[in-house]
């Protein structure tokens, strides 16, 4: 499917979104996340993808009337570059988790929020303290893309999620950063063709390796 009809009304279209939403105190978080294709019907995903953190989306509705149940939601422009490539590899249900359930749009804001302490970041749901509700979460034997982001400050929350991955023994591919081994690009750079390249280059790892 050519990339150019795949507008956020077209993808809207092909794509259904439902998250999990909580708050702790007055800050709002979400837990998961997942999009299907609308003409799926089946229960089970074909895709993991973990990222950095919520970003904008929203549930569909009153925030206090969607509190700690799973329901529709508006996906933003990182969900779009998911379904993209979706699209481009014919998988059907993705679940999203992210390093962080902190809901925040703005990346410098949401660096000051990690504790450079690994254990002391209970936003996390890849913190040791939250071990049984990942484990709840986390949809094994299927392919994992892994679009967290290559800041260095985003390292106390890396480390923890690696090592599960690891012990899980987890397939995983993305847009890994040259001369790394942990650092994957995020889906939303801020120039066009630059989100046009991260598709493109997600698109090669998973056929390399599924």
């Amino acid at each position: 499917m050519e990339e150019i009809v795949m507008t956020p009304t077209f993808l809207r279209s092909q794509f259904s979104v439902t998250g999990y939403y909580g708050q702790v105190g007055q800050s709002p978080r979400r837990t998961v996340l997942d999009i299907k294709k609308n003409e799926y019907e089946g229960k089970s995903h074909d895709l993991m993808v973990i990222m950095m953190n919520p970003g904008s989306s929203s549930p569909q509705g009153d925030w206090s009337e969607s509190l700690n149940r799973s329901i529709p939601a508006h996906p933003d422009n990182t969900q779009y570059q998911i379904m993209r490539f979706m699209l481009r590899t014919d998988l059907k249900s993705a679940r999203i988790l992210n390093l962080s359930d902190i809901i925040l749009t703005k990346s410098h804001s949401f660096y000051g929020e990690i504790d450079p302490d690994e254990n002391k970041n209970p936003h996390s749901v890849f913190s040791n303290k939250r071990r049984k509700e990942l484990d709840g979460l986390f949809i094994s034997d299927v392919p994992i893309l892994l679009a967290w982001g290559v800041n260095d400050k985003l390292l106390p929350l890396i480390n923890p999620a690696m090592k599960y991955l690891s012990i899980m023994r987890q397939r995983c591919f993305g847009y890994l950063k040259p001369m790394s081994t942990d650092r994957f690009y995020h889906p939303l750079p801020p120039r066009t063709h630059l989100q046009e390249v991260w598709v493109t280059k997600c698109v090669e790892s998973f056929t390399m390796k599924f």
